[in-house]
């Protein structure tokens, strides 16, 4: 039964309760006026006490279930309370796990690129490496600066260091592409987007060479040492 109606069936129990309890002197009074038995008067009177005590028992037994689904529901409120706690601790500790592997990511990254290409580059332009890559973990939609080698790199190098470095952040090989393509524009002027892409691995005679890492690990070669 709903809180609804239930609480219309304890409004007519009471009703019929208070109109029992008024009648109950008149219907003794009229019955000592008509004389009747002793055994009568006590009937009626058992009767309706009897009809009186059940009705009683009836509305105690109503309230005290409405205080006891009223009183689950408030200790239900710290549950629910306490879940949205845990589930945003969570979450938390998952962020800050993530924040904490993308800054040893990015260690292991900078110290890859000057190593491997301080022969080649520039320290000026080495860090605008770093910060190009470092701004692209934060945000791909950044617009990027551009830099230059030496000349003495070749296409495969740099589509092998862009897979190096994009394998470390689980970049897709589109977009290992397009940042090496915007890193060096010169070098790659003549090499499409698409053709860099499918040529990433490319075998062949090259000064950087793939580094595949571990599986589940993010270090370079060198850095196992």
């Amino acid at each position: 039964m709903t809180t609804k109606y239930m609480e219309k069936f304890v409004l007519i129990i009471a009703s019929s309760l208070a109109t029992m309890v008024v009648t109950l002197p008149f219907s003794l009074f009229f019955i000592s006026i008509s004389k009747k038995t002793t055994n009568i008067i006590y009937c009626i009177i058992i009767v309706e006490v009897i009809l009186i005590s059940c009705i009683i028992a009836i509305i105690l037994l109503w309230l005290k279930t409405k205080y006891k689904k009223s009183h689950s529901q408030i200790q239900e409120i710290p549950d629910s309370y306490e879940f949205i706690n845990q589930y945003n601790n969570v979450r938390r500790k998952h962020y800050e796990q993530e924040q904490l592997l993308n800054v040893k990511k990015l260690e292991a990254v900078s110290e890859y690129v000057r190593l491997t290409l301080s022969p080649y580059m520039s320290e000026e332009d080495i860090s605008i490496v770093c910060n190009n890559i470092k701004s692209w973990i934060e945000n791909e939609n950044t617009e990027l600066l551009p830099v230059s080698t030496d000349g003495r790199l070749a296409s495969i190098d740099l589509r092998h260091f862009a897979w190096n470095v994009g394998e470390r952040f689980n970049w897709k090989g589109q977009k290992r592409a397009l940042f090496i393509k915007i890193l060096f524009p010169l070098e790659l002027k003549n090499i499409e987007v698409s053709t860099i892409r499918r040529n990433l691995r490319q075998n062949g005679n090259c000064i950087i060479e793939l580094d595949i890492p571990e599986k589940g690990d993010y270090r370079f070669s060198f850095q196992h040492t």
